[in-house]
């Protein structure tokens, strides 16, 4: 018998041995790229982010110290170069994987905060979830799990919910803990739809360490998933991105330098010839042209200047990069480069590699090649166009004849496979036995060593005596033993009937369909787990009286005649020995398990050897853009040199990076960065500071990296395309677009718009719909059809699944339209589609009191600390405000005190110098609209675009020292302030504004370092209290950062803020350093090398005023015992020609924070913050007179002026 087929025994004595036996012997290499992509070992003296693992760890999500839960960034640059290639890695990574892993590291913390909670917009929560079978993938194991979705409230929808997809991550805990101090990580490994439907519902799972497996059916688990965010489509790029730091960096000199001159690839150098005419002109002009030494003057073919344009940087840049506005034939012209690129390679060229950010893309992409080059393949993901899935890597495997590679992993690995899961399974065959209702044997227990021999010839022999007339003579001692001290174990799930009330559709049907798609699981695998199948079942536990302890239990198990056990404490002994087995098998389990996990790779690897024969043969290869990541080690072994990318600039820069494998020569991107972003799961990390949205596409353009824009549209009339005008400026018209005849029944009319205020409705999913609107709709279609337009030639559009189905309902009823197919789809599955007529149904009209009716037009302008803000404009008062959208504040307790606080902040603090409250309201769907005055720009913005004159500073900061001085007076810390929170208009005011974190701020909550650089010292040093002298600190690092035009502190973390903090500053005196509370911390503070303070005219200009110089040294002190206060700061000459003791007003009395320490429930909070809205909207709220003195000791029009012609030199106004 060969020794990979002999039987392997799991007893523990031999455990080490059949793991010995399962290590691959070496092998020939059958494909070295592969394996080595695969096998590259993490080491130790690597940077902590190289060794992050692919999942995340239980740390990252239940950190243990709130110091840990504070999460320093290095943003996006997207100005500038890179100072390195691994800086930007880095940063892309650590940016990257908090997108991934915050969304689902908050919702533990909601409901370790609050384990009572239920579903949240934030958060969906699974009891009573049991393990309840194994299934050996050849993926890995998987857990099938029950649970209990009654936390929902609501009826799930299955077929349209995004929840526990395939590839989500989520995060288990005992359910006796919530997450207090144990949490393990898993991934949904399938979720067939038959198995969430039934009651209960089921799905299965892989942990995401072998350490962290359990079989116990009876541990019960409470389950968490995030309701943002998709783990799946991040964690391959970021394992990429890992790996890309230890590779060589094709194109970096572009990609991270910024360098503007891109020369041609290296092959077309060796290569430069090329035959252009044969593909796009005559077949008689059979031409080549050197690339090297010129491109012909005039278009040849169908192409127009701009996509010659285009065409010639495609071909002779190594970074290309197109930017094609609507109709313009960006793809038109990919699929001429491609068809050149084809016609012109070699018989060994690797394939060329293809990619666009949708399947729905790249089906259309593939389409248009397929015409001219049938030998492509399509990799991962599934297609729904019969020709293109034709062309999958899984159908041409299946439809072609077996490969075999020579020395490969795959048979090696698939013995040891199975020899794997015929171990397991023997190990745990006790718990997987049908259940007959008998207890685990004593044969089991003693196997294990958990009984003596002793134990159980007494258990036998006493067991005679108990034994029935009739019965087997081989029936387990130990049941008579323990009689009537056990009991069935059962798990009761209610069927709560939630009516109508079904959940929300998280996203609409083609976006969920996407992201299923983009698993990239093979059709034969797609949904359900292959493999044996056992299922994990445990009939009886014992009865434990709650009088006996734990140590009488242990007692009770040292006799050696286990009859003299007391009746009562049987059912406990049993549960003891039950314990004592699992700890012994998990033990055994999971070493097994590793073993498992480790050659579930090998197997991956040996696959991948076997694809790559058949990849290497084609001459292309298409994929999405995260199949570039997924699949980055097989793309990798094929060694394309080649890679175009559509749609590049819908997607953040990552995915795009990782795409420059170590033979990539050359690298196309086509994309527009004025029509589409990226996207990202956490909000705070899209726009400032971090700007994880802005593509590559995106920021190479903006940082003056050569591209070509294609100028000629060929699908709008010009009526039409005059609408996009204010985007694409050099538009212009094809004339193929001035002849097209006018639409039937519309006269001249080319576009029309119809704004009405039919109130918008939900469907049972909560799809949006307009009754009214559709019915219009409907209405204006058949007016079309009835003046002669085909129906053929009308798409009606909508972003709502829900008025998708509106319509078409009320069309297939319409006695015109019966029979006949209509198109109405919805935005999502119409990309790069067209039409003669276009009907777009926008749905929303809110009811009063909802966005869009009482206040119109709103525009987002970024992100609170709580929250989306946009401008608007009060159609009552006819002013424009600044709306901030506080969404579902009544999820949790936490989030409700939160709302609650900042109301009455906002509502108690009335200042000149503070943004103003001008209304509350809460909406059906019960998120909270705060309006606020509308300020034209902040500083920050202005800081950005040019220095402030001194004399500007000097205001400001008088102005921002006089709101503090009042904030201070009323016993309120803002805590967050920055330039970004000052808010300025042409009249020179200022204002403070956000005071979301105006207390401390709450543990549960992600805290984004994003303010680092206006940080007191105290802060950083983590004392136990600190007080309003850090709102003096940050005042004084804005000042410093108007006086010199950029930051005085810019740490890219704590410790390097603090460095340069002492840099200038000196070390922290004695008297600071005693009330540092952490001793990390103060061996950190007395490690620091000695410094001498600097002078402060040394970091400012020269001609800066004295005055000023000396008021930012006297705000800018380590210890806050010394540091001004705002109010004498107010006193300093520097602002003499400002300063008015009867302008400068305090608060009326200190703020009433005795609502801060309590901790009510969430519907308490509910309540009280209704209350608190009505009384603003219905009691006259004045403002606190003593903030309003109308004497004002200077006349400031003069400086107004200057400062509106500064606005106005800047492009704020």
């Amino acid at each position: 018998m060969d020794s990979e087929d002999e039987p392997i025994t799991y007893s523990s004595e031999g455990l080490n041995e059949t793991l010995t036996k399962l290590s691959i012997s070496p092998n020939p290499e059958a494909n070295l790229a592969i394996r080595e992509y695969c096998r590259k070992q993490v080491h130790g003296q690597e940077d902590p982010w190289l060794q992050k693992p692919e999942i995340p760890t239980p740390e990252e999500i239940l950190p243990a110290s709130s110091d840990e839960e504070c999460v320093e960034l290095m943003p996006n640059r997207i100005e500038g170069p890179w100072s390195s290639k691994e800086t930007y890695l880095r940063a892309h990574y650590e940016l990257l994987r908090e997108d991934a892993v915050a969304p689902l590291r908050d919702a533990v913390a909601y409901v370790r905060n609050d384990p009572r909670m239920v579903d949240s917009q934030a958060v969906s929560i699974y009891e009573k979830v049991y393990m309840t079978g194994i299934t050996f993938a050849q993926t890995g194991i998987a857990f099938r799990i029950r649970f209990s979705t009654n936390r929902s409230g609501k009826k799930i929808v299955w077929e349209y919910s995004k929840r526990l997809i395939t590839g989500s991550v989520v995060a288990l805990s005992p359910a006796s803990d919530s997450f207090r101090s144990k949490c393990v990580i898993a991934i949904v490994a399938a979720r067939p739809l038959e198995g969430v439907k039934q009651e209960p519902p089921e799905i299965d799972i892989f942990f995401a360490q072998p350490d962290d497996a359990n079989f116990d059916p009876h541990q019960e688990w409470i389950m968490v998933e995030a309701r943002t965010g998709y783990y799946e489509a991040m964690r391959h790029t970021m394992t990429a991105l890992q790996r890309l730091n230890r590779e060589r960096f094709p194109l970096a000199d572009h990609i991270c330098g910024l360098d503007p001159d891109v020369d041609a690839p290296d092959y077309v150098k060796e290569s430069p010839n090329v035959d252009i005419q044969s593909v796009i002109g005559r077949a008689d002009e059979e031409a080549k042209i050197n690339l090297l030494e010129g491109w012909p003057d005039s278009p040849t073919g169908d192409l127009d200047k701009s996509q010659w344009a285009a065409l010639e940087q495609i071909l002779t840049k190594k970074l290309a990069i197109i930017q094609g506005p609507p109709g313009t034939g960006k793809t038109h012209v990919s699929v001429i480069a491609l068809k050149i690129l084809l016609s012109n390679m070699q018989p060994n060229d690797p394939p060329i590699i293809v990619s666009s950010q949708t399947n729905h893309a790249l089906d259309q992409l593939l389409r248009h090649i397929s015409v001219f080059e049938k030998d492509y393949i399509r990799l991962g993901g599934r297609s729904n166009d019969p020709e293109i899935k034709k062309r999958t890597l899984f159908s041409i495997r299946q439809n072609g004849s077996a490969v075999t590679v020579q020395g490969g992993m795959y048979g090696p690995s698939l013995r040891k496979y199975k020899t794997l899961v015929t171990t397991i399974v023997e190990l745990l065959e006790a718990f997987s036995q049908v259940d007959d209702g008998t207890p685990l044997s004593s044969e089991l227990f003693s196997k294990h060593g958990l009984l003596s021999a002793e134990q159980c010839d007494s258990l036998a022999k006493g067991a005679k005596g108990w034994i029935r007339p009739g019965a087997e003579e081989d029936t387990d001692p130990l049941i008579a033993w323990l009689g009537d001290q056990v009991v069935k174990f059962q798990v009761k799930y209610t069927t709560e009937n939630f009516g109508f009330d079904e959940d929300e559709v998280d996203l609409e049907y083609e976006q969920l369909k996407e992201l299923e798609a983009e698993q990239g699981i093979e059709e034969d695998d797609y949904e359900n787990l292959k493999g044996q199948f056992i299922f994990l079942r445990e009939a009886l536990c014992g009865l434990v009286p709650s009088s006996l302890p734990e140590t009488a239990t242990l007692d009770c198990l040292r006799h050696s005649d286990m009859w003299k056990v007391p009746l009562k404490a049987r059912g406990a002994v049993y549960d003891a020995l039950r314990s004592q087995l699992k700890t012994v098998l998990l033990e055994q389990f999971r070493k097994l398990a590793a073993a498992y996990t480790r050659n579930c790779e090998d197997l991956r690897i040996g696959k991948w050897e076997r694809d790559h024969l058949i990849l290497r043969k084609a001459k292309l290869i298409g994929m999405t853009a995260t199949g570039l990541s997924k699949y980055r080690a097989l793309i990798s072994s094929v060694k394309p040199k080649i890679i175009l990318i559509e749609e590049a600039a819908e997607v953040i820069e990552a995915p795009i990076a990782v795409a420059c494998l170590d033979s990539v020569q050359h690298m196309i991107l086509v994309g527009d960065h004025q029509q589409l972003k990226g996207h990202c799961a956490v909000q705070d990390l899209e726009g400032e500071p971090f700007h994880l949205d802005v593509s590559m596409f995106e920021r190479l353009v903006k940082n003056g990296v050569g591209y070509v824009a294609l100028s000629l549209q060929r699908r709008m009339v010009p009526e039409i395309r005059r609408l996009l005008e204010p985007i694409y400026g050099e538009l212009q018209d094809h004339r193929s677009v001035l002849r097209r005849p006018k639409v039937p029944g519309m006269g001249d009319l080319r576009s029309f718009f119809f704004s009405h205020s039919w109130p918008e409705s939900s469907d049972s999913l909560a799809s949006k719909y307009n009754a009214l609107e559709a019915e219009m709709i409907v209405g204006f279609f058949v007016y079309l059809v009835l003046n002669g337009v085909l129906v053929d030639n009308i798409t009606v559009l909508t972003f709502y699944n829900g008025q998708r189905k509106k319509i078409l309902k009320l069309m297939r009823n319409h006695p015109y339209l019966q029979g006949q197919y209509v198109k109405v789809v919805t935005v999502d599955s119409y990309q790069g589609e067209e039409n003669d007529i276009v009907i777009l149904s926008l749905v929303r009209s809110s009811i009063a009191k909802g966005i869009g009716f009482l206040y119109v037009n709103p525009q987002p302008i970024g992100m609170g600390s709580f929250g989306l803000v946009c401008s608007a404009f009060d159609q009552i008062t006819q002013q424009p405000v600044a709306l901030k959208k506080i969404m579902k504040p009544f999820d949790s307790s936490s989030l409700a005190k939160r709302t609650y606080r900042e109301i009455r902040l906002l509502k108690y603090l009335r200042h000149e110098n503070l943004i103003c409250l001008r209304d509350i309201f809460i909406s059906p769907s019960e998120d909270i609209y705060i309006a606020t005055e509308l300020l034209g720009t902040d500083l920050g913005r202005l800081l950005s675009i040019k220095p402030l004159d001194s004399k500007f500073a000097q205001y400001f900061i008088y102005q921002i020292l006089r709101g503090l001085k009042y904030i201070h007076s009323a016993n309120v810390i803002h805590r967050d302030l920055k330039p970004t929170n000052i808010l300025i208009n042409e009249n020179c005011d200022l204002k403070i504004c956000d005071f979301g974190l105006a207390r401390q701020q709450e543990p549960q909550m992600t805290g984004y370092v994003a303010t680092r650089y206006y940080r007191a010292p105290e802060i950083m040093l983590t004392w136990q209290r600190y007080g309003v002298q850090v709102d003096v600190w940050s005042a004084g690092c804005i000042l410093a950062e108007m006086l010199r035009g950029k930051p005085l502190f810019p740490g890219k973390d704590h410790v390097h803020q603090f460095h340069l903090i002492t840099n200038i500053l000196g070390n922290p005196p004695d008297a600071v350093i005693e009330k540092i509370t952490s001793k990390n911390t103060v061996n950190f503070v007395r490690s620091l090398p000695s410094r001498e303070p600097r002078d402060l005219s040394t970091v400012v200009p020269k001609d800066t005023d004295f005055d000023a110089i000396d008021l930012l040294k006297k705000m800018l002190v380590i210890d806050p015992d010394t540091r001004i206060s705002a109010q004498d700061a107010l006193r300093h000459p520097y602002l003499a020609p400002y300063h008015d003791p009867t302008d400068e007003p305090v608060a009326s009395g200190p703020f009433d924070w005795s609502f801060d320490r309590a901790d009510l429930p969430k519907e308490t909070w509910k309540i009280m913050i209704y209350s608190e809205v009505l009384d603003y909207l219905n009691v006259d709220n004045p403002a606190d007179p003593a903030a309003f003195d109308p004497s004002t000791p200077f006349d400031p029009s003069a400086l107004e002026r200057e400062f509106s012609e500064f606005l106005s030199d800047s492009g704020q106004i």
